[in-house]
This record gives structure tokens, sequence and C-alpha cells, in this order.
């Protein structure tokens, strides 16, 4: 444990890990804000047209006080009904295309449109037009909505009818009526997805000469010679850098979390998922709970990384030549996104630990999406894919981080 603290002292005390941290934290408060700023509303006191920031929440909050909670049939047909009499009262085709007096007057309703297309859409994905259905066909919302689910998962994994199994077995576990409360949007999950692969930048930096810097110093050839200076030191390394690591994780989520929900405010956390992405999204989760969900499967993900980056560091000479090389392979992800089809990128990046960080490769994507690993009756969701692959890799980049420093320079 003396060897451990020390260790982890070392990290601590360099320049450049006060530095990574502290570009972390101001990065977790960043990417807090910037989503609240985008927030906007149209002005019903018409001073000004549109509202954003915190005064938009704070009017938004005023105007759909009355709806908050779960979303009944009587809510989506009010939203249907408030959407055709503006529609018409303006002469207008679209929600799109009103002034923004009528905005004003479908504000109340209008997270709901979208959800109402997808849900009443014909069977070949396309969305439905609110001004011609019928308020009283709207009783059964929810029966749609599995019927959705349905022709969705034939449209998307026609071949595979285990992949439409799983799903439809899997949103089974949904619970409705879905739930909807002023607060965190989409937005606030693209800015988390942004703010963990940040992190994992910077634990790279950290991390990347680990054992790199003896090599270059000299300092493990004398480092050899001791007692512990082979195979227990290599594991002390490894277990050191996953300490600092899993701190920064910790400590940025936890900064970007709590402003986050003192932002939004804890009733706006309770928001089901459905609403927020696709109404037949297949996990049961609201907006709090996914804002964990992504923290946990992060910082795993993150781990990972830090593991492959230790063993390129104990196989390489050169400071430089570890951090290149362990950035880049975390990146490969996204430029092979840019490269390869969809259909090959979407399964090939679960090897990669890096695989669910990114821009367009998040894990956030993956578990609002409807894709399947196929293999004969077998179907994979692909968020368990990309998690198991990265667990998995943990206890694999520490073993052969461990074998490669005890194995002798030359």
């Amino acid at each position: 444990m003396r060897l451990l603290w020390l260790e982890t002292k070392r990290i601590l005390k360099s320049r450049l890990t006060v530095c990574m941290i502290m570009m972390a934290v101001i990065f977790s408060l960043l990417m807090a804000y910037v989503p609240v700023s985008f927030y906007n509303c149209a002005n019903p006191s018409g001073d000004k047209e549109y509202l954003s920031g915190f005064d938009a929440l704070r009017t938004m909050k005023e105007i759909r006080s009355d709806i908050e909670g779960p979303i009944e049939h009587e809510d989506i047909k009010a939203a249907v009904k408030s959407y055709q009499e503006v529609t018409r009262k303006y002469g207008v085709d679209s929600e799109y295309s009103l002034p923004t007096e009528g905005k004003v007057e479908t504000a109340k309703y209008e997270f709901l449109f979208w959800r109402i297309k997808e849900a009443y859409g014909p069977e070949n994905g396309l969305s439905a037009n609110l001004n011609t259905l019928s308020v009283d066909d709207l009783d059964e919302f929810y029966s749609a909505v599995h019927k959705h689910l349905q022709n969705n998962m034939k449209l998307e994994q026609e071949k595979y009818p285990a992949a439409q199994a799983k799903a439809l077995s899997m949103y089974k576990k949904v619970q409705t009526p879905y739930s909807y409360y002023v607060g965190a949007d989409s937005t606030v999950f693209d800015y988390e997805e942004l703010l963990i692969f940040l992190i994992l930048l910077c634990c790279v930096v950290v991390v990347a000469s680990v054992f790199s810097t003896d090599y270059q110093t000299g300092a493990d050839d004398i480092f050899r010679c001791a007692k512990n200076g082979k195979k227990k030191l290599a594991a002390t390394k490894v277990l050191s850098s996953m300490t600092v690591t899993l701190g920064m994780c910790v400590l940025c989520l936890s900064v970007w979390g709590i402003a986050t929900r003192l932002i939004w405010g804890k009733e706006g956390m309770k928001t089901s998922i459905q609403i927020l992405f696709s109404i037949i999204n297949l996990v049961n989760l609201n907006a709090g709970q996914l804002m964990w969900v992504l923290a946990i499967c992060g910082t795993l993900m993150i781990i990972s990384c830090v593991c492959l980056s230790l063993f390129i560091s104990s196989c390489v000479s050169k400071n430089m030549v570890s951090l290149i090389l362990s950035v880049a392979i975390c990146l490969a992800p996204i430029v092979l996104g840019w490269i390869l089809p969809n259909y090959i990128i979407d399964y090939a990046k679960a090897i990669f630990p890096s695989g669910g960080i990114g821009l367009q490769n998040c894990i956030l994507f993956d578990i609002i999406d409807f894709k399947f690993f196929n293999i004969g009756p077998l179907a994979i969701w692909t968020p368990h894919l990309i998690m198991g692959f990265s667990i998995l890799e943990i206890p694999l980049w520490i073993i052969l981080a461990i074998i490669s420093h005890d194995t002798e320079k030359c």
C-alpha cells in the first residue's frame, strides 16, 4: 500500500497532471452551462420575439406547469386539438410556418408534436400529418406506440426476427404513461458525451508516459535491480494510474452532474427519454437515470482506454511516441466512422476501448438507436456489445502491460 500511495502521489504532483485536472474541471462546468444557453422559447410578453437561457427556462416552466407529470391520452388529444386550431387560425400547414404569436399559443404542447407524428406515422417510417388526425381516434396512444415499434423493427431488422423479438421484449419493461417535466433536454446529453471525450483525452495525456518516462531517463534500469522493481512495480504503476483516472472521472462527472441539476432543477430530471429522443426507445430510463448510465459507461470505457495506453507506454521508450499512439488509437473509431460504411463501423468500433466515446459514435446514440449485432439466432444490442468488449479489455491490457514491462528492454 505504501508503494501504491507513493506512486499515486508522484503522478498527482506532476504539473502536467495538475493542469489536466484543472482543465477537466473547467470543461465540466462549461459543458453543464452551454446547453441552457441554447434553450429558447417564443416570448409571450411581446417585448422581444424570443427568450433564451434561464429566462426561457423560467418562462417555459410557467407555460407548462399544468401538463408536467404523466402524459395521458387527454394530453395527446389536447396537443393535437391545439395544433389543428392554431395552424388553421394562421393558415399554415405546419408549426414551423407559424408566426411568433402562433408559436406562443402552441408552446405548451410543442414538445409532444413530433412524438405524436412519430407514433401515428405510416408503416413506411414517415411521420404523420397532425392536421389529418381525428382527435376522437387518439384514445390508444400507447398502443399506437407499440405498433409503431413493431413496424420500425420490421424495417430496421427485416431479415432478423430474433432482433425484432429482442426489441419488443426490451420495450415491455418500459413504463407507461411516459412522464414529462420542464428541464433537461437532449442537448444536455450531447454535452455529457463531449465532456466524457475531453476527460478521456486528459486522462490519456496523464498516463501515457507512466512507463516510457522511466525507459527514456534510464531510471527503469535502476528499478529492475530493486526487490519489487519488476512485476510488482508494474502492477503498482497500473493500479495508481487507474486510481488517478477513476478519481478524475468521479470528480469531473460529479461537478458536471451537480451543476446540471442545479441549472435544470431536480424535477427536470424525471422526463422519460422516450419524450426526449424517440417515442419507441427501448430502455426504461428517465433523464436523471440516463445521466448516471452514461457516466458509468463513460468511466468504464475511459479506464479501458487508459489500460491500453499503459500497455503502449510499457512497450515504447519515448514519451512523445507513447502519447501520439495512445491518442491515435483513442481517436481511431471516430476517424474510421468517416471512412467506413455504417454497417461495418457500427460493429467494428466495439473492439476499440473508445468505441462508445466520441462525437458521432458515442454510447448515447447506440442507447437511443435500434441496432443489433446478429449472429445466427442470437441478437445482441450494440450498447451491450460495446460495453462488454470494454470491460473484458480492462484485464487484458493490464496483464499485457505488466508482462511487457517485465520483459527486458533493449
